[in-house]
């Protein structure tokens, strides 16, 4: 359910996470970390109205000094999800129907500063402060093994998912970390699946893992391991698909769209002294990208349809700025588009045709948080959440009780039908609109 808005960029789960050259087994005689103390889902303020749009249906407070840290597996019938502390975790499965508890487990030496990247009956957690792994057994939810790490170490995480489920969080697939000039990364059991020898620091922490080869500032480390590439041409910085990525120049401003090659197929010029990010629009599969004009600071950034395959520039047919509220959903190859209109810092709804003709549709739409689909989306403006009707511009239905203009991480996730807020534990609203 595409949508790019404040409350998406800024749900970037921390990456920092594993290393390891060898698995240690926990001793068989280690003191058993005792399970949580169970707490139970409680239900909405008011009952639940069968016929609302969008409606509260449970809490599941977070265990005592812990918030929610990460989403490690989200399957219908059950959820893990992590909370975490200044001095504590805690692995959590529960019923994604209720909301009631069905096991629970405290993770030892693993805290909010941490990382987990769940495999398939194991998960691979950080121990910074230890410069070390765990190894989780997911069924048990025990501490099987540990693993010696470094420093620096982290998480790596999976790019070019595409706009679905999985990129409302990051997508975390391995752990790593670095001694010397050697980067080894490691699966979700803990076991070493490569090292790359000649790996240069980098600005950017940890690699990313796109189309089997890891890219981790200016060099390629090619699937099996082996030695680094340090590469001539730029490298990825944005992962938008399976085949697209955009790499930034670093003898110049603007941006390159690659393909899995690398192959350049396209250009967006940036002026000199512009050093915002890439951040365009994704309104979803079947539209462009809106994207502002590169500028000087304290210069208002024009939007102009940027095509998702070649980069081409498409000019709008009136001028509309991005402020930090801009989003948008794609409707049948049109933009369904909140931007702000000249001389204003608030955003309104737009409809913006294939070749950038500009329809106003209506005022007080200040974000669009979430595609429900249909013609229904979750916006917010004036302070209030809504459910709206993209065709007409019409407020159907207001939710009280949620609270969109938060900037938390994430905001709101999206496992539709069931949408989450992070209130440090969980509540939980599930959507009853028709797709």
């Amino acid at each position: 359910m595409p949508v790019q808005s404040r409350a998406r960029s800024a749900a970037a789960v921390l990456t920092t996470v594993v290393l390891a050259f060898g698995v240690a087994a926990c001793s068989a005689d280690e003191e058993p970390v005792a399970p949580v103390e169970s707490r139970s889902a409680e239900p909405s303020a008011e009952p639940t109205d069968d016929a609302a749009l969008f409606a509260h249906v449970w809490d599941l407070a977070a265990p005592e000094g812990q918030n929610l840290r990460q989403y490690l597996t989200v399957e219908d019938d059950a959820w893990t999800v992590l909370f975490a502390g200044d001095e504590g975790a805690s692995v959590v499965v529960l019923d994604p129907e209720t909301g009631a508890e069905l096991d629970s487990q405290a993770i030892e030496g693993v805290s909010f500063a941490d990382d987990c990247a769940p495999g398939d009956a194991t998960m691979l957690c950080t121990q910074t402060a230890t410069d070390s792994f765990v190894v989780v057994d997911l069924e048990t939810l025990e501490t099987i093994a540990t693993v010696p790490g470094g420093e620096p170490m982290g998480v790596v995480v999976e790019g070019g998912l595409g706009k679905s489920l999985e990129s409302t969080r990051d997508h975390l697939v391995a752990g790593w970390y670095k001694s010397g000039d050697v980067l080894t990364v490691l699966d979700a059991t803990g076991e070493v699946s490569a090292s790359w020898t000649g790996v240069t620091d980098a600005v950017s922490v940890g690699p990313t893992l796109w189309n089997g080869d890891y890219y981790r500032g200016n060099q390629i480390l090619r699937a099996g391991g082996g030695v680094a590439e340090t590469s001539a041409t730029p490298l990825p910085e944005a992962f938008l698909s399976p085949t697209r990525a955009v790499a930034r120049p670093a003898d110049a401003p603007g941006w390159v769209l690659v393909d899995e090659n690398l192959a350049p197929l396209g250009t967006v010029e940036r002026v000199e002294g512009d050093e915002s990010a890439f951040t365009p629009i994704d309104p979803g599969e079947g539209c462009p990208f809106v994207d502002q004009a590169g500028v000087a600071a304290g210069d208002d950034r024009k939007a102009y349809l940027l095509d998702r395959e070649t980069f081409e520039v498409t000019p709008l047919s009136e001028d509309l700025f991005m402020d930090p509220t801009a989003s948008g959903v794609c409707r049948d190859g049109e933009i369904i588009a909140t931007l702000a209109p000249p001389g204003s810092w608030e955003a309104e709804l737009y409809r913006i045709s294939a070749d950038g003709t500009v329809t106003h549709v209506t005022e007080g739409v200040e974000e669009i948080v979430n595609d429900l689909g249909g013609d229904l989306v979750l916006a917010e403006g004036g302070n209030r959440s809504y459910i709206l009707d993209v065709s007409t511009g019409q407020a159907l239905e207001e939710v009280d009780d949620l609270d969109l203009t938060k900037s938390l991480l994430p905001s709101l996730f999206d496992a539709a039908p069931l949408y989450i807020q992070n209130e440090g534990g969980l509540r939980a609203y599930r959507s009853h609109v028709d797709s």
